[in-house]
């Protein structure tokens, strides 16, 4: 089924499946062939067999599989109409195992919720477990509680000796949190979104087939702490409720755990996270622009004041600067990313690559003060050249292959009389022919050259003419003659061709074929992809916890990072200019808009989506980076209009919403027709959603979804099935109706420049 959440991705598409079962279940299987020769006298068949063993996750979990969980583990927000949920990135995990029930397409895996002193060896909720190994946990050595009743035969060697993480989950407990056998198959699904949203040269926001687990249990109400455990029903689906309840505790496997503190007021939710970071950015816009802000500013700056202030202002930092001559004093230094347009280039420096950082050095004659951010960029750049082996040693083979080049173009125009000036592109490309003689020959071959060639060879011999009585001239060696350019003469040619628009051009598509490595590297540069995060920002404080910042990408900067890391290994004039050459194989790109947030959000949802317009169009990522769990870097290819962020559509919430009257409802969606569209009509379930809640002992409810079973109260399946009458497909409401039907409304928040900007 496609997502019920179109409006919130203009490109993605998600579906729903009811399941993704493996076609072969766990085991050893045997693979055997034979083949009967006919026509042969008491022929024995001939034969040969093959046992193979598939394996499944059975007492533990690669983290790998693990792709998010909701409500993001350590977070706190008011989770109290969630329904916590892990997403799997091995879409048929949850049915990759038999549960025991002998039921198809029923999930092995369950999510469980805990409040405080619900577990006995973990009475506040942290997530602890007890480590074991399986045989130990299998052979019921403790003794007081219920295992798994999982045969050892079946269980590898190697498996049995591992360890596990378990828990102790008392009778009661067990019996009043854990879902019904028959529950279990609407609390799992697996889903698949396409297309996957991708930045160039592989940096992909991770998306494709995923599996979900959904618990049944709404966090409670108030303020508490909750872990939830990703927990195997193999061998224990017999005890689950509805079926024979344990007598004693029970001792589960849990696969995978994660805490989170649930209250009512403002948290670590999606929407009090974002709401946090939008807030600097209601009563002044430029709040969420890169740079810091003078904490306090004085009613009548002086000039000197204000200069600063101004500096501040277009993203500079006062950093400790010692120069040449070792005097130590400040300077101003500003990254790749500034909160307003920058300047452009110099125009005595446009086309022509820096020689030194000390030609990008800026010094403010009025203040006294030095402008150091192209000059760091160009240092920065060398470096990184010189620190990488391989990109080092490729741009070497490259000037090489470059002065190879044009040092057979400069011979091939002396031995056609041709100088730079009079170059056209029709000459260049004759002249750069592989083989020139070979291109004459088939040049003459096709005017009719060839043909009277052949009837020269035909013809009578012409009569022997004597030898000359004087022997030819002597000629002048290879390179002397005017015709034959070297030396000095030579190395002027050479200077002259790099001048030439036609030859750079033609050069610098030779280069980029020769060198794929090079212009791959300076792409990955102009992205800032080998750019530390000292460096984008100058200072911590541009970037504090907890907040968003938008910026630009300077090309500026940019450019003197490239030619920092084409000026290594250059001995001469020529090489500077042919690392300007080098340059146009990738250039400079024109301004770009970024972003930067760092925050608990990132680290919650770590594939956030971000989009971006510009002039109603969408804006492709250039870059899309995690540079540390907390902080996201996003460069897009151009200057953007609106930038949205939303919940990643695997990390969709589920559970209820709350109506106008207080009242926890679902939001009904169409599973027919128009897929997932609202139909403008509710579930309730009164307050709380009470009207759907298993009731508990004493009348204290666990808050426990009741979906199947009619002894006690309403099941929600069945009244969902009844609301959404009309609106079902013909297999009724499936695991996938369900998902979509308790999918919370995602969230998303919308950026745009002020009016007046």
């Amino acid at each position: 089924m496609p997502d019920p959440t179109g409006d919130t991705a203009d490109s993605l598409t998600i579906a729903f499946h009811d399941n993704q079962v493996p076609d072969l279940a766990p085991g050893t299987y045997s693979i055997g062939v034979s083949q009967v020769l006919s026509g042969v006298n008491d022929s024995d068949a001939l034969t040969a067999a093959q046992d193979i063993e598939v394996r499944a996750p059975q007492f533990a979990l690669d983290p790998a599989d693990v792709r998010a969980v909701f409500p993001a583990d350590g977070s706190t927000g008011d989770y109290t109409s969630v329904l916590p949920h892990i997403t799997l990135t091995v879409p048929f995990l949850p049915w990759a195992r038999p549960s025991g029930s002998g039921a198809a397409g029923m999930p092995w895996l369950a999510v469980a919720v805990f409040a405080e002193h619900e577990l006995p060896n973990d009475p506040l909720a942290r997530g602890a477990v007890d480590t074991m190994t399986v045989q130990y946990l299998l052979a019921g050595a403790e003794g007081d509680v219920q295992v798994p009743a999982i045969d050892t035969a079946t269980v590898p060697a190697d498996i049995l000796q591992s360890s596990c993480a378990t828990i102790r989950i008392p009778a009661q407990t067990f019996t009043r949190v854990l879902p019904r056998a028959d529950e279990l198959p609407a609390l799992a699904h697996a889903r698949e979104i396409a297309p996957a949203p991708a930045a160039p040269r592989g940096e992909e926001t991770a998306a494709g087939s995923y599996a979900v687990v959904v618990g049944n249990r709404l966090p409670p109400s108030g303020t508490g702490r909750c872990t939830v455990h990703l927990i195997s029903v193999e061998g224990l689906t017999a005890a689950l409720p509805g079926g024979t309840p344990p007598g004693r505790d029970v001792r589960a496997v849990s696969l995978w755990t994660w805490s989170f503190t649930s209250q009512t007021g403002p948290g670590e939710s999606f929407a009090d996270l974002m709401a946090a970071l939008v807030a600097p950015g209601l009563d002044d816009p430029d709040a969420l622009l890169l740079r810091l802000t003078p904490t306090t500013a004085p009613p009548a700056p002086d000039d000197a004041t204000s200069a600063a202030t101004d500096r501040l202002n277009a993203g500079h930092v006062p950093l400790p600067y010692t120069t040449g001559t070792g005097e130590t004093t400040f300077a101003w230094y500003r990254g790749p990313l500034t909160p307003v347009p920058p300047a452009p280039w110099p125009a005595d420096l446009t086309g022509t690559p820096l020689p030194s950082a000390d030609r990008a050095l800026v010094y403010d004659e009025q203040w006294g003060v030095y402008d150091t951010g192209v000059a760091a960029a160009f240092t920065l750049g060398r470096l990184t050249a010189l620190a990488d082996t391989e990109f080092r040693t490729a741009l070497t083979r490259l000037r090489r292959t470059a002065r190879t080049w044009l040092t057979t173009l400069a011979q091939r125009m002396a031995a056609t009389g041709l100088t730079a000036d009079r170059l056209t592109p029709a000459c260049l490309t004759t002249l750069l022919q592989s083989q020139p003689a070979r291109h004459a020959f088939d040049t003459l071959a096709a005017s009719g050259g060839g043909e009277a060639w052949l009837r020269s060879l035909v013809r009578p011999p012409a009569p022997d003419t004597p030898a000359p009585d004087t022997p030819p001239p002597l000629t002048s060696p290879p390179g002397s003659a005017p015709g034959h350019p070297a030396g000095a003469a030579l190395a002027a040619t050479l200077h002259a061709l790099t001048g030439v628009p036609a030859v750079r051009e033609a050069l610098a598509a030779e280069l980029a074929a020769a060198e794929p490595g090079v212009p791959d590297w300076l792409t990955r540069l102009h992205t800032l992809a080998t750019v530390p995060f000292t460096s984008l920002i100058g200072h911590p404080d541009l970037l504090p916890p907890e907040t968003l910042r938008f910026c630009y990408v300077d090309p500026t900067w940019i450019i003197g990072l490239s030619d920092g890391a084409l000026s290594i290994a250059t001995a001469h004039s020529l090489d500077q200019e042919l690392s300007a050459v080098i340059a146009t194989t990738v250039p400079v790109p024109p301004l770009r808009g970024g972003l930067l947030i760092r925050s608990a959000l990132i680290s919650g949802w770590p594939d956030l989506d971000v989009r971006a317009t510009a002039a109603g169009s969408p804006l492709p990522l250039l870059r899309r980076a995690l540079l540390d769990p907390q902080i996201l870097f996003c460069v897009f290819d151009g200057v953007p209009d609106t930038v949205t962020l939303a919940e990643p559509y695997h990390g969709l919430a589920f559970g209820i919403e709350e109506g106008t009257d207080g009242d926890g409802l679902i939001e009904l969606r169409a599973l027919t027709g128009d897929i997932g569209q609202a139909l403008g009509t509710g579930l309730s379930g009164g307050p709380g959603f009470t009207a759907y809640l298993r009731p508990a002992p004493e009348g204290n409810t666990a808050r426990v979804l009741n979906l199947t079973d009619t002894t006690c109260g309403t099941p929600l399946l069945p009244a969902l099935t009844q609301g959404l009458d009309g609106h079902l497909p013909a297999e009724g409401l499936t695991p996938a109706g369900f998902a979509i039907e308790m999918v919370q409304t995602p969230l998303r928040q919308s950026f745009r420049p002020p009016a007046s900007a």
